[in-house]
């Protein structure tokens, strides 16, 4: 199969939507009769699992979300399936957008910061995960000092933005060598 065929890439991007999309922190709240909506800032993520159900569930959602967002994608790489650098980004960005806005929630996921760590931590190997992990470090201190638990949905909707922009903006750095 050519790895640049219509099909395959379109078949890419359409996959990666609906890996995006699986939302395991609401499934693993129903096995611990926990409802997200309620806790917190009602986010249906690993964060908020982990506040309301403990660490056991909230790491299992958390390593969930981060490999659903590099395993689909670097089997397309590794095997060939897809080659061209722009329908990656697209697939990556694919991922991301299932995850905050996922069908299974009627169009309202999560921040994707996971599946965003893990799409980045394909395509840029280290550079981009230790880029994301700083920024969340510094939001997540910045919301502390200033007594803030909860973000707003415009923010939320904000921060998926700019990871989807930085995703198609790290892909592209990375295909022309850094020479922009």
């Amino acid at each position: 199969m050519s790895g640049n065929s219509l099909t395959i890439c379109f078949l890419a991007i359409a996959l990666k939507f609906f890996s995006g999309s699986i939302m395991y922190a609401p499934l693993l709240a129903r096995l611990a009769k926990v409802d997200l909506s309620k806790v917190r800032d009602g986010n249906p993520g690993s964060s908020n699992l982990w506040h309301a159900a403990g660490w056991k569930y909230g790491i299992v959602a958390l390593a969930l979300d981060y490999f659903k967002g590099t395993f689909p994608l670097f089997l397309f790489i590794a095997m060939g399936l897809v080659e061209n650098p722009y329908i990656v980004s697209l697939a990556a960005v694919g991922e991301i957008a299932g995850h905050a806005f996922s069908p299974f929630l009627k169009f309202r996921g999560g921040k994707a910061v996971a599946t965003t760590f893990g799409a980045w931590s394909v395509l840029t190997k280290w550079e981009a995960p230790t880029l994301i992990g700083a920024v969340f470090t510094l939001f997540s201190v910045y919301n502390k000092l200033i007594g803030r638990s909860k973000t707003t949905p415009e923010e939320d909707a904000m921060m998926v933005f700019l990871r989807i922009c930085g995703t198609l903006s790290l892909r592209d750095f990375e295909t022309f060598g850094g020479k922009v």
